[in-house]
């Protein structure tokens, strides 16, 4: 399956990170005899002084290397689906595609893999991994314990399950419906939005404990799910988003009309500012949406501060060496996808997905279940393919911010680049190339 953006084009932004451990830098770093020299590029600049290294600063650098041949690594596979009645019949699609879909790993070499489930809820469960019943065992499915038809048995259990849980048991909310309201607190709800909305709050909190920034309770979510046997040391991720309308994470949205009473709901409890509105909007019957959103992912203010931009980074910083790779099963054709009540595009999923170079999958092949076989199998051959690349870059000096230049095989992937610090980038593994691929890096010097 070749990925392809059928309705927008996102650019991925450039953060940089402070602190991190130069000392734990090596896999695929400059090697003497493997990889060029530094070369000095004619007409580089000088303003004195000399980086560690011994290259002088305002010295412009391009460092080379070459894709290796293929690092056979453990990959975890992350299904976070959306949890909603609407996805039941899909969700059995995918759990029977499972089978092809591993079956392409398998080929490649990967034979150490695990499969656990995230659904797209708030609440005490947030980012916890499911099975049915909750049932321990069942929750992290790894081949080295179970064979590929026991794993394809336990999660079709689990992840085609018509009676997964979708509420958002604990959540704590800010705007009520009335309905589902308890009488002694009205603000704990059953739900805090209308069904499965929040898939990257949910993924987000599911790791962010393995990052200095994880507050005590993520940390215990993070060693949790380590302790059920996903999250491995060392092992690629593959998340792939599984849902039937947006992410409330996204910058596009602005929903319309009956909901002004919600917003201004939001304006008298003194929230000053609540959207960015994007270009496109997204659809709230039941006016939930915005609440969520405001609740999971903005902050007092209403800014929206838990992007897809930074759960992204957090991801590929939480991975250090190890690829992240992506995927989202949506209405993402528009020749396919008729409007219909919410069902709508997974906008905030496919802005991350986007952003990682991840693929695309239109989920209304899902009623022909051997065209959804087979998509998945391509999807498969994306990914395994994809997490055997290097895709964690080192500079031999410390990059001046803004300098940094990335091309692979003479392409510009400036747009699937992130700069993680001065000295370190990462490029999406589908823009990362293949076996033998050059890898140039230009920049200039900074002491």
């Amino acid at each position: 399956m070749k990925h392809h953006r059928p309705f927008f084009l996102g650019l991925i932004s450039l953060f940089l990170l402070a602190g991190c451990d130069q000392s734990s830098l090596g896999l695929f770093a400059r090697t003497p005899g493997e990889n060029p020299p530094d070369v000095v590029e004619e007409g580089g600049s000088s303003s004195g002084g000399s980086s560690s290294g011994g290259t002088t600063e305002g010295t412009v650098l391009i460092n080379r290397w070459t894709q290796p041949l293929p690092t056979i690594r453990p990959v975890d596979i992350l299904f976070v689906t959306d949890t909603s009645g609407s996805m039941d019949s899909e969700r059995v699609a995918v759990a029977n595609a499972l089978s092809d879909f591993l079956g392409t790993f398998e080929a490649r070499g990967i034979d150490d893999y695990c499969i656990g489930i995230l659904r797209g809820i708030a609440g005490d469960e947030t980012g916890d991994l499911y099975s049915k019943n909750f049932v321990d065992d069942n929750k992290c499915l790894c081949s080295g314990s179970l064979t590929s038809a026991q794993i394809q048995t336990k999660f079709l259990e689990s992840f085609g399950d018509n009676s997964m849980p979708d509420q958002d048991e604990g959540a704590v909310c800010t705007l009520e419906s009335g309905n589902d309201c308890t009488d002694d607190n009205p603000n704990t709800r059953c739900t805090c939005t209308d069904g499965g909305e929040v898939g990257l709050y949910s993924f987000h909190k599911s790791f962010i404990g393995s990052l200095p920034k994880g507050t005590t309770d993520e940390q215990t979510t993070y060693e949790n799910n380590r302790d059920l046997g996903c999250f491995r040391n060392n092992a690629a991720i593959a998340s792939i988003f599984v849902t039937d309308e947006n992410d409330l994470s996204t910058s596009r949205f602005e929903p319309e009309g009956e909901c002004e009473s919600a917003r201004q709901t939001l304006i008298d409890m003194g929230v000053s500012s609540f959207d960015p509105a994007g270009p496109a909007s997204t659809y709230d019957a039941e006016c939930m949406e915005m609440g969520g959103r405001f609740d999971f992912y903005s902050d007092v203010n209403g800014n929206l501060t838990r992007t897809p931009d930074l759960i992204l980074g957090d991801m590929l910083v939480s991975q250090g060496l190890s690829p992240f790779v992506s995927a989202v099963v949506g209405y993402v054709n528009s020749e396919t996808f008729i409007p219909n009540g919410e069902n709508e595009y997974p906008y905030g999923y496919s802005e991350l997905v986007e952003d990682s170079g991840g693929d695309f999958v239109d989920i209304t092949l899902s009623s022909d279940q051997a065209a959804f076989n087979q998509a998945f199998t391509e999807l498969g051959t994306n990914l395994s393919q994809q997490t055997t690349l290097i895709t964690v870059f080192d500079l031999s000096s410390p990059a001046c911010s803004g300098t940094l230049e990335v091309t692979v095989d003479g392409d510009d992937v400036m747009s699937y680049v992130k700069v993680l610090d001065s000295r370190r980038f990462t490029i999406a593994a589908s823009a990362a190339g293949d076996v033998g691929s050059l890898i140039e890096a230009r920049y200039e010097v900074c002491n």
